[in-house]
């Protein structure tokens, strides 16, 4: 369940970003550069809610974790080494990279276009 609230971050970054992009192109600003730039606006404005995406994708996902945890007094140590705790973190760090590279992605995927709308093709 966390991978895919993971993918629905990194889904959600790249709509966002293309959405912004589309628009800018829709007024007629052929120029790439400033696609580039209105896409890392974007970009770094939308960041902060995927990564609240993450967070909370895998806080509920873990919550029944936490609490198990809790009722068997573990230790904070024991916690932390524990393979499912650990596979959740790896899991949402990865996911949390997957949203930072996902944006410079897109705003290349639209200067290629931009470009390819100019050029007439």
């Amino acid at each position: 369940m966390t991978i895919l609230s993971c993918l629905g971050a990194i889904i959600e970054a790249s709509v966002s970003v293309s959405a912004g992009i589309w628009t800018l192109m829709d007024k007629k600003i052929d120029n790439r550069i400033h696609i580039g730039a209105y896409g890392r606006q974007v970009g770094s404005q939308m960041i902060g809610t995927a990564f609240n995406t993450l967070f909370f994708g895998f806080f509920g996902g873990s919550l029944a974790l936490f609490i198990w945890f809790v009722k068997l007094n573990y230790s904070l140590g024991q916690f932390i080494n524990n393979k499912i705790f650990a596979a959740e973190v790896l899991v949402t760090m990865l996911s949390a990279i997957g949203v930072i590279l996902v944006i410079p992605v897109t705003i290349k995927v639209f200067k290629f276009v931009a470009r390819k709308k100019s050029s007439g093709q």
